[in-house]
């Protein structure tokens, strides 16, 4: 299928090889990581562009896995800002793991 692009206001440092997401509409992007679990994820801080590459501009590829229930979905959910909670009522989101394989800068520099 076609890449989707989200913005994702819960992700998050979930070990030191891996970022994770609270998934919480379970819409297109959902479907698309259950699709292809290969996924690349953007980052921007311009309050850290002095310390980070780029402009403090970074690329993370990794392979991503859909946790629905358990201690490690719990990890994620405990870590999620607030605000991100608050708009999935229910506690019916779930945790979504990014293994980490590379990080690349925006010229394609690996760090």
């Amino acid at each position: 299928g076609q890449p989707q692009i989200s913005p994702k206001g819960s992700i998050l440092v979930h070990s030191a090889s891996s970022l994770a997401f609270w998934e919480r509409s379970k819409r297109t992007a959902l479907a698309n990581i259950q699709d292809n679990q290969q996924v690349v994820v953007y980052y921007r801080n311009p309050e850290k562009a002095e310390q980070l590459p780029q402009g403090a501009c970074l690329r993370f590829y990794g392979t991503c896995r859909v946790v629905e229930s358990g201690p490690e979905r719990e990890a994620v959910m405990n870590k999620v800002v607030q605000r991100e909670l608050d708009a999935d009522k229910g506690r019916t989101g779930v945790a979504v793991i990014i293994d980490i394989a590379r990080i690349t800068d925006l010229r394609g520099a690996e760090l």
